[in-house]
């Protein structure tokens, strides 16, 4: 015989287990902030004006360690366009300008819109021969993202007094910049490479979940 009593309890619990499902189930990694509002932009503004400290704490979450095979390799980082901001904010201070607020950065970001860069920096050995920078290629995911532009920038030694015009100025290190479509690079760790004529140099994993 049907026991409503029963039938009502036994629904009851498949509620309860239902609910219990749905608070335990993890949520969906976060993607990396992009169209930044008024407040999103103020706050990145906030960290740009906060202490030395209180900056470095910020942006030492972009910095990553990585694995490296390749003596000339520094540092990898990560610019966002939040971080951008947040960087922005702090070059208008030092320089006295204490008006930039949510409407001049979004003017100041718009080249940055929808872009997430990857900045290597490099250190070569003083007695190299480099005239350009080698060709450091930078990949998110296997396979991942084409990157939408790469910038290889060298870092000239000053000119001394001793150097004979018309020789190179010696190039003590670089920088390269990897732009990639935000949209593009998928949420939550992601394995990130350097690449130099083919051959794995260095690699490190970034959760892109965890960064603004």
């Amino acid at each position: 015989m049907h026991d409503p009593i029963i039938a009502a309890r036994g629904w009851r619990q498949a509620v309860a287990l239902s609910a219990a499902v749905v608070l335990v189930a993890p949520a969906a990694p976060r993607a990396i902030r992009r169209d930044l509002g008024t407040e999103d932009l103020q706050r990145a503004i906030k960290v740009g004006g906060s202490s030395e400290a209180e900056r470095a704490r910020f942006h030492s979450a972009y910095i990553v360690p990585l694995r490296v095979a390749d003596a000339a390799i520094q540092q990898l980082e990560v610019l966002t366009e939040f971080r951008r901001v947040a960087i922005e904010a702090t070059d208008r201070l030092r320089k006295g300008d204490h008006m930039f607020g949510a409407g001049q950065a979004d003017s100041a970001m718009r080249p940055w819109h929808d872009k997430l860069t990857l900045v290597l920096r490099l250190r070569f050995h003083p007695q190299n021969v480099l005239v350009n920078v080698p060709p450091y290629e930078l990949a998110i995911g296997e396979p991942g993202p084409t990157p939408l532009d790469v910038r290889r920038l060298p870092v000239l030694s000053l000119t001394g007094t001793g150097q004979r015009p018309g020789t190179p100025t010696p190039m003590y290190g670089a920088t390269v910049e990897a732009d990639f479509d935000v949209v593009a690079v998928r949420p939550g760790p992601q394995a990130v490479r350097v690449v130099l004529q083919g051959k794995e140099v260095a690699r490190t994993t970034i959760n892109f979940t965890q960064i603004d």
